[in-house]
């Protein structure tokens, strides 16, 4: 999954970046999410949820060090650069699917049962 959003001032509020760069199981956020919510940990916790589901790609301006820091997601710099790596990771059956206005959007995918 592709998200593309172009963040030009960075990745999000303080909340979402601490929890989306924590090396926790999501399991551990939704604790905590249940004891403190925040918007931002939500989102954290739908993108950390997603990424043990999906391989996802970030389209964006944001510096590589900063996109490294959220667990799940390697950075591009162009959509064609990103469509590359998810046609490489989903392999020659697999599929690949662009997300628009990614700053606005939390994807949830469904797994096959």
């Amino acid at each position: 999954m592709v998200l593309v959003a172009e963040c030009a001032h960075g990745l999000g509020d303080r909340e979402f970046v601490e929890a989306a760069s924590r090396r926790d199981d999501p399991k551990v956020l939704e604790k905590e999410l249940k004891r403190n919510f925040s918007v931002g940990r939500l989102v954290a916790y739908r993108l950390l949820t997603a990424a043990q589901n999906a391989r996802l790609f970030f389209v964006s301006v944001v510096p590589d060090y900063l996109v490294t820091q959220v667990q799940g997601v390697k950075g591009a710099r162009t959509a064609n650069e990103a469509y590359r790596y998810a046609s490489d990771a989903a392999g020659k059956n697999g599929k690949a699917s662009f997300v628009p206005y990614g700053n606005l959007i939390v994807p949830q995918i469904k797994t096959a049962e």
